[in-house]
C-alpha cells in the first residue's frame, strides 16, 4: 500500500496558517511599497535611487513632509538621517520633482495603507513569538544557521516541526518541501528536471535565506553558493543552498544539536591536490613559471570531541547549565560555539562560549561571550594579558587531526 503522506496536526496547522498570514501581509506590504515608489516615479522624485528603503525613518520623514505641501529639496534633504546626509547633493537632485494635488492624495493614501500594514505585521510577530514559546530552544538552534533569521526559523519550525521522526532521513522531508530535483528519466538516462511540487510557504523561506546566505562573506553556505552559481547559475545556487539549510535544520532539529560551521575552505581542503593543480595550470597558462613550496605552519591541527555530556560532566566534575546540550563534534574550531569548563566560586560550571577574541572596548552583546586563546602571545600582547590574569577556561577535546 502506499505509505500515507505526512499531516500535521490540529495545533501545528494552526500555527503555520498564523505564519502564512505573517508572509502574505509582508508581501502585501512590499507591494504597496512599490506601488508608492511607482507614484513617485511618476512625480520625477527618485527617492529610491538614493535610499535603500523609502519607507525607513528618512524616508517616511521626507515624505511626511511632502505630502504636508513642502517642496523645496533643501529643507527636505535635512529631514534625512545623519547617514543618509553624506549624499546630500544625490538626495537632493532625486527630491527635485512635482507632486500634483492628485499624486499627493495618492501617496498619502499609500503611506497610511503600509503603516497599517506594519501595525499587523508587529501583531502578528508577537503572536507568533507568544506561540513558539514551547520551541525558543529549537528556534534559537535554527538562527544559528547563515542566512536564517527568527522569521524563517519560526516558519521552518511552524511548517515541518520539531519532531523529525515524522521524516525517516533529511531526504525524505526535502521531498516532502519540494526542495529537491524531480525525477525525469528515460532509457536509463536522468534528464534535466524542475524540483519537485512542495510546501510553497517553506520553499519561499528557504530561497530567501539561501540568498541572504549567498549574500555573507565567509562560511560554508556562501562558499556553496559561489561555487555552484558560477557553473549553474543563481537561482539553481538557491534551490541547492536551500535544500542544504533544510537538511541542516532536520539534522539539528533531530539530534538537538548547535549549528556547526565548516568554514569556506571545505571544498578545497576536501580535493586540495586538483585545486592546487588547476591554480598551477592557470597561471602556466599565462606564461608563469609555478614552483610550489609548503609552507612550515601550513599544516593545521582540528581538535575534535567525540565525548557526549555526561562524559564531559563525569570526566571534569562540572555542573552543567539546564541551557548547555552538547553533542559530538568533529570541528571544534574558531568562530564556533562551544562547550567549555569555567571555574565558578564554589564549583566549576559548564558554558557555551564562541571560540573567538572580542576586544575589550566592545559592548556585550546577548550571545554567548566569545573566546580566545594562543600560548605563544599570551604574555605578550597587552589585550591577552589582562584576559590571562582574569580568569581562563579548558575546552574539552579528546582527539585532533591535520
Amino acid at each position: 500500500l502506499v505509505r500515507p503522506s505526512f499531516i500535521p496536526d490540529r495545533e501545528q496547522r494552526e500555527l503555520h496558517e498564523l505564519t502564512r498570514y505573517r508572509t502574505a501581509l509582508i508581501r502585501e506590504r512590499a507591494s504597496e511599497v512599490n506601488r508608492l515608489q511607482k507614484t513617485l516615479e511618476g512625480a520625477n522624485i527618485k527617492l529610491a535611487a538614493v535610499l535603500t528603503d523609502v519607507t525607513g525613518v528618512s524616508g517616511q520623514a521626507i515624505l511626511d513632509a511632502l505630502v504636508n505641501g513642502e517642496d523645496d529639496p533643501s529643507v527636505l534633504a535635512d529631514l534625512a538621517h545623519c547617514r543618509v546626509r553624506q549624499k546630500r547633493d544625490a538626495l537632493e537632485r532625486s527630491l527635485v520633482g512635482r507632486l500634483t494635488p492628485t499624486l499627493r492624495f495618492v501617496v498619502q493614501r499609500q503611506l497610511r495603507h503600509v503603516r497599517e500594514q506594519g501595525t499587523l505585521i508587529a501583531e502578528c510577530d508577537a503572536e507568533v513569538a507568544r506561540r513558539m514559546r514551547p520551541f525558543a530552544d529549537a528556534i534559537a538552534r535554527l538562527d544559528e544557521i547563515p542566512g536564517v533569521g527568527p522569521r524563517t526559523a519560526q516558519v521552518i519550525v511552524a511548517e515541518l516541526g520539531v519532531d523529525m521522526t515524522r521524516f525517516p532521513t533529511a531526504q525524505h522531508a526535502a521531498a516532502w518541501a519540494g526542495m529537491c530535483p524531480g525525477n525525469n528519466a528515460s532509457g536509463g538516462k536522468r534528464r534535466r528536471a524542475r524540483t519537485r511540487k512542495g510546501s510553497p510557504w517553506l520553499r519561499g523561506a528557504l530561497a530567501e535565506s539561501a540568498w541572504a546566505a549567498g549574500r555573507c562573506k565567509d562560511g560554508y553556505l556562501p562558499a556553496q553558493f559561489r561555487r555552484l552559481a558560477a557553473r549553474g547559475g543563481r537561482k539553481r545556487a538557491i534551490v541547492a543552498v536551500g535544500h542544504t539549510i533544510l537538511v541542516i535544520a532536520y539534522h539539528l532539529l533531530a539530534r538537538g544539536t548547535t549549528y556547526d560551521d565548516l568554514g569556506a575552505q571545505h571544498f578545497d581542503s576536501r580535493d586540495a591536490d586538483r585545486v592546487k593543480h588547476r591554480a598551477v595550470k592557470r597561471l602556466e597558462n599565462l606564461g608563469f613559471d609555478v614552483a610550489l613550496s609548503p609552507k612550515e605552519d601550513a599544516a593545521r591541527l582540528h581538535f575534535r570531541r567525540r565525548s557526549d555530556a555526561c562524559q564531559v560532566v563525569a570526566h571534569f566534575g562540572v555542573a552543567p547549565s539546564s541551557e548547555t546540550r552538547i553533542a559530538p563534534g568533529y570541528n571544534v574550531a574558531s568562530s564556533q560555539l562551544i562547550p567549555v569548563v569555567v571555574e565558578g566560586d564554589k564549583e566549576r560550571r559548564l558554558l557555551l562560549m564562541r571560540w573567538g577574541f572580542r576586544p575589550g572596548w566592545v559592548k556585550e552583546s546577548q550571545r554567548p561571550p566569545p573566546i580566545n586563546a594562543r600560548a605563544e602571545t599570551l604574555l605578550e600582547r597587552p589585550m591577552f594579558r589582562g584576559a590571562v590574569n582574569r580568569g581562563h577556561c579548558i575546552i574539552p577535546a579528546d582527539g585532533f587531526y591535520e
